[in-house]
């Protein structure tokens, strides 16, 4: 069996203190369940909007415990340089996706 988990709320309410210490400390326990394989997608973004700085912190944690993963990225995305040399230097071997399709393809792949 194969269980999809997102963290991403239809409404968020980002002025709530409590609400971010809820989605973080969710995101943490589900990310660390065994055999969790983490998929990680970074969009096209306006840098003054967001630049998903949890997501790259959670990118950082994965590759310093050595869990199983898979990552993409676009190419407008604002640290996107950031992104692929981190891994890179961290998993030489990595492939670094450039499309949400074959980032969620070679994630279901790798979950199986």
């Amino acid at each position: 069996d194969l269980i999809i988990l997102n963290p991403r709320r239809e409404n968020f309410p980002i002025d709530d203190p409590s609400a971010g210490w809820e989605q973080v400390s969710w995101e943490q326990r589900h990310m660390h369940l065994d055999n969790v394989h983490t998929m990680f997608w970074f969009p096209e973004s306006d840098r003054s909007v967001t630049t998903q700085p949890i997501a790259l912190f959670e990118l950082g944690q994965a590759l310093g415990e050595g869990r199983s993963f898979t990552v993409g990225a676009h190419q407008k995305y604002p640290r996107f340089a950031d992104v692929e040399m981190m891994l890179r230097l961290n998993c030489p071997d990595h492939t670094l996706h450039r499309t949400l399709a074959d980032t969620v393809s070679t994630a279901v792949g790798r979950a199986w």
